[in-house]
């Protein structure tokens, strides 16, 4: 599954004022698993 197109879409919409005035709490949590999944896939 490649994470870069949703990561993509997710944070053009994330990067807005009428979404989000700060990223949101499982933001972090959302980037370590797509980390850990990367590397765990030898990317």
């Amino acid at each position: 599954m490649n994470f870069e197109e949703l990561e993509t879409e997710f944070y053009s919409l994330a990067d807005t004022d009428k979404y989000f005035r700060k990223l949101p709490k499982f933001v972090p949590f959302a980037e370590q698993f797509a980390y850990a999944f990367d590397k765990a896939q030898g990317n």
